[in-house]
């Protein structure tokens, strides 16, 4: 019941609900799955406080956490210290699951922290096996978050040595991992990964293979895994024909969209609102609005009324795909069934227009928020300087909507005061891009990605030395940079020709560099013509086991051939080739 509430938004219900349970029979403050509802319901709603002071809550009361209540907290906390909140949970595992005092979590290096991760694990297995394979699927979690599957794949092998079954999450983890590192080329290799494994693949394995496909517009490869489990005898779900019928949407292929539909709905599974979203929205990306208008009729009549989400999935839909009348009529209608646009919307719109170079309309919209008491979140900040940022960057000329300010109109009756500031004249000029940045800093406290937007910003306004100082009273703060606001610096100094600088900020830097980090300064060093460099940092990438993608070893192999380094080239075409990688031909202009 809670979770369904949280589903649907009525986190303050829910959250009655789950205080009234305090002493009944069934008393929900003791369940895990009721805490990790709550807690997700109240950080998408933008109250980190009070999904932090329920996670606090349910460790003090002794509930055993497991990999979904982390799975959760990695949305909502910065990235780039996942091991350290791996640690926390599997404290909270050994202490209220196993009735073992473990060393309080101490702000130590990253390779004790994983020493210390890996005895609480082994300490777990020794007590409780279910317990562990929970522990073990939240340090897959955090090395896979990390991109480190060759650690998590030992782990697993080690807890199955203890006598541990590993959960389904655990391999899942790493196979995703090993998608988005490039490592798996086919279908075929995956099996053959999965027999080695000994592992019996579920619905959420078939989901990723499946979403990492779509994401490579491999449709082909998709449809496979759908017939692979119904010769198996396992139903494809709901979810897995949605990422499907996306990416055909976002290709154009709207006909095969409505033919995969249909196979849905012969295979007898019903569609949820987020399926029907999905058709909806590929039928209006090709401007075919008659059918989607009859789906949105179809979700009416299921639904009784469409949600908040359904209505912002259409607005912002249409008035993406250019119909801005037709999300002017969903938008009355919203108003009508006593839903408000909230900040998902306007962000949404704020990020197409400003994808358009409307940096006024955008502004506009932006201000229209608080008029209308919609409360500016850190995402509708990062969208507003993030798209900013990007557009001054193009350069492209305004792309004029017609039916905008219908849109403005029915967003808000009166002709509003849009809070824009006063450097109208040049959106793009440098003077304005500060004038934003001061703006923010005096309306919000910032979170990390908020500040890694504000470093961007001064690094586009080539304002280096104010990017380095708000990156120090950022750490007085207590906010740790990560590897973003690093490759942010590094880019601003080799894009200056100054990539000395960049090399060290790269070494000096407080965190492990990750794939970006040592592509970045690659590219820099191959940009400088020191091929030799870029080979040594290419070498030194490898051995700290993070993997270079296929644009690393091109950028690399383009550079030692310019440079007639062959022997160089060659070896780096084996590495390429090892990993399935094939280099495109090259040839000097």
């Amino acid at each position: 019941m809670i979770g369904s509430y949280c589903k649907e938004g009525n986190v303050d219900y829910a959250l009655r609900l789950f205080e009234n349970s305090a002493g009944r029979v069934e008393d929900l403050s003791r369940n895990v799955h009721c805490y990790t509802n709550l807690i997700s319901a109240f950080h998408k709603k933008g109250g980190l406080d009070q999904a932090l002071g329920l996670l606090m809550r349910m460790l003090d009361n002794g509930v055993v956490p497991d990999h979904i209540t982390y799975f959760v907290l990695l949305k909502m906390l910065p990235k780039y210290h996942e091991l350290k909140y791996a640690m926390v949970i599997l404290q909270a595992i050994v202490d209220n699951g196993c009735g073992i005092i473990s060393p309080p979590v101490i702000d130590d290096g990253l390779e004790n922290i994983e020493v210390k991760v890996e005895s609480l694990l082994e300490e777990v297995a020794g007590k409780n096996a279910k317990l562990a394979a929970k522990g073990l699927a939240v340090v897959t979690t955090a090395l896979c978050s990390q991109r480190n599957f060759t650690a998590a794949l030992s782990r697993i092998k080690k807890m199955v040595n203890l006598g541990c079954t590993p959960l389904p999450f655990s391999y899942n983890s790493v196979i995703k991992c090993l998608f988005q590192e490039g490592l798996i080329g086919d279908l075929g290799s995956l099996v053959n990964l999965i027999q080695e494994w000994g592992f019996v693949p579920d619905p959420d394995t078939y989901l990723i293979v499946v979403n990492e496909l779509c994401k490579n517009n491999d449709i082909d490869a998709a449809f496979a895994v759908v017939d692979v489990m119904e010769e198996i005898g396992l139903r494809p779900t709901v979810a897995i024909y949605s990422s499907i019928i996306g990416s055909l949407g976002r290709q154009g292929r709207v006909v095969e969209a409505e033919e995969t539909f249909a196979r849905m709905l012969d295979s007898g599974i019903q569609p949820d609102e987020i399926a029907y979203m999905i058709m909806i929205n590929a039928y209006a990306r090709n401007a075919r609005i008659n059918e989607a208008n009859e789906l949105v009729e179809e979700v009416v009549r299921l639904f009784v009324r469409p949600s908040s989400f359904t209505y912002t999935v259409l607005i912002s839909g249409f008035v993406k795909t250019g119909m801005i009348e037709k999300g002017c009529q969903y938008l009355d209608k919203m108003v009508e069934d006593g839903l408000s646009p909230n900040v998902v919307l306007y962000t949404s719109l704020i990020g197409h227009f400003l994808k358009k170079g409307d940096f006024k309309f955008s502004f506009t919209l932006f201000g229209l928020m608080g008029e209308n008491e919609v409360k500016h979140d850190h995402v509708a900040y990062i969208t507003l300087l993030s798209g900013l940022w990007r557009a001054m960057a193009r350069k492209r000329q305004v792309l004029v909507e017609p039916g905008k300010e219908e849109l403005l109109r029915r967003l808000h009756q009166s002709n509003p005061v849009a809070l824009v500031p006063s450097s109208v004249c040049n959106y793009r000029s440098k003077s304005f891009a500060m004038e934003v940045i001061g703006k923010v800093k005096t309306s919000v406290v910032p979170n990390l990605y908020l500040h890694n937007a504000i470093i961007t910003g001064y690094c586009a306004a080539e304002r280096l030395d104010e990017a380095y100082n708000h990156l120090h009273s950022m750490q007085k703060e207590g906010v740790l940079p990560n590897q973003v606001t690093f490759t942010i610096l590094m880019k601003a100094h080799i894009k200056a020709g100054d990539v000395e600088s960049a090399i060290a900020l790269f070494e000096d830097s407080d965190c492990e560099p990750d794939q970006v980090m040592y592509s970045t300064l690659l590219k820099g060093l191959c940009k400088r013509e020191r091929p030799r460099d870029a080979l040594a940092l290419m070498l030194e990438m490898q051995k700290d086991g993070v993997y270079p993608n296929r644009d690393s070893y091109e950028t690399l192999l383009q550079c030692l051939c310019y440079s007639g380094l062959s022997m160089e080239a060659v070896k780096v075409v084996k590495d390429m080739t090892a990993l399935g990688f094939w280099p495109r031909s090259i040839s000097p202009t």
